[in-house]
């Protein structure tokens, strides 16, 4: 067999097609003229999906951050061509990269986090309720055997 037939090249695309995902690093752009690139050689191929099951298949295979866009994209009702899906998707993109900068807390267990008697310098509490509220204050430190830290990390 010299040259694909029709239907392996139908199967083919149709399989790109199915298989497709967009990686959590990868620009939406790309992504999405593949995926017009895609239908595209299957309509040549003398298969059309239609506007909407390509829409569709495009918001599928979008990653996890652009989940709330597809939510409102259906919600809306909207009704696009993949041309224009494709320029809401990159003006999407602009505030979802800057989403994906997170605040995450961890927390890391590390023994004598606080010494007893520290800064000499400090002014004790005078009378009965400084000393409760002092007591109180050193119970409340000795019992924290953690130590938070706050990172930033990108996905």
């Amino acid at each position: 067999m010299i040259g694909k037939t029709a239907r392996v090249e139908r199967f083919e695309t149709a399989t790109a097609i199915l298989e497709s995902r967009q990686k959590d690093d990868e620009p939406v752009g790309p992504h999405v003229l593949r995926m017009i690139q895609l239908f595209e050689n299957l309509e040549s191929s003398g298969v059309s999906l239609g506007n909407e099951l390509a829409t569709d298949i495009i918001l599928y295979t979008l990653h996890k951050g652009y989940a709330n866009f597809v939510v409102n994209y259906h919600m809306n009702s909207l009704d696009k061509t993949v041309h224009e899906l494709l320029g809401m998707l990159k003006t999407a993109e602009k505030s979802i990269k800057g989403e994906s900068k997170k605040n995450i807390l961890m927390v890391q267990k590390k023994k004598n986090a606080f010494k007893k008697g520290g800064n000499k310098n400090k002014k004790k509490a005078s009378g009965k309720q400084g000393r409760a509220l002092e007591e109180e204050l050193r119970k409340v430190l000795e019992g924290l055997e953690e130590q938070l830290c706050c990172f930033n990390l990108t996905d």
